[in-house]
């Protein structure tokens, strides 16, 4: 009797032991850092749908805890709006071949913390805002 407990136990204890094991989860934080001159707010879209409003000179930092190894801040939001007041407004999305996206990781100054942490900073500029058309 205990040979055949042993025989079916013996299986289990391999199928369990040759699972993978799930791979740790990212932190990541954006930093969005306005020096364009004027207030601003920042409006994801789609998934995470979030305002940040920021005066000339003022910093926000947002953390979001990704499950598996994502490490890019905007998987979930499609596009991202920028109003820069008074009343100058540029929207971005992923097929903009701007090379100032803040959909885009290349835009965004990036510190790996460790290595399941990372900081995105991005900022907005004086030339950032006077490009958008009146």
């Amino acid at each position: 009797m205990e040979m055949k407990k042993l025989l079916l136990f013996l299986p289990l204890v391999v199928l369990f032991a040759c699972t993978e094991p799930q791979p740790p989860g990212i932190t990541l934080e954006c930093k969005f850092i306005n020096k364009s001159g004027v207030e601003l707010s920042v409006v994801l879209y789609q998934g995470i749908n979030d305002t940040v409003t920021l005066a000339d000179r003022e910093e926000s930092t947002r953390k979001i805890e990704v499950e598996g190894g994502f490490d890019s801040p905007f998987f979930y939001c499609d596009s991202i709006g920028v109003i820069f007041n008074p009343g100058k407004k540029v929207l971005y999305k992923w097929s903009n071949g701007s090379a100032r996206n803040p959909l885009r990781a290349e835009s965004y100054a990036i510190t790996k913390i460790n290595e399941h942490h990372f900081l995105y900073q991005y900022t907005f500029t004086e030339q950032d805002y006077l490009n958008i058309p009146n």
